[in-house]
């Protein structure tokens, strides 16, 4: 399913500060499947949810890019490290649940 604009921007909102808890290929499927745990507000007439988390599963793609690097995002000399997409999950697992932003 192709999302528009105003879903992208809604899923946006939902996933920034979201704690990505992992990410799993599937290649007989051809699909992605990544777990999050959301930040909710309360509205004033509900409560936050017992179980915050959600996966997504993106499916119809042509391939799977992920970079793993051993240092801070912004260091640009940081060193790339090749890994096999059957480790994504246990990479993603790795990093101890950390919050996606932008």
């Amino acid at each position: 399913m192709k999302i528009d604009a105003k879903t992208a921007q809604g899923l946006g909102a939902a996933l920034n500060e979201a704690t990505l808890l992992g990410a799993e290929y599937d290649p007989t499927r051809n699909s992605l499947g990544a777990t999050f745990s959301v930040r909710t507000l309360p509205d004033g007439q509900s409560h936050e949810p017992q179980d915050p988390r959600i996966q997504i599963v993106f499916s119809g793609g042509g391939r799977v890019a992920a970079a793993l690097r051993d240092a801070f995002w912004n260091v640009r000399e940081a060193v790339t490290i090749r890994f096999e997409i059957a480790d994504l999950l246990s990479i993603v697992q790795s990093f101890g649940g950390q919050p996606v932003y932008g």
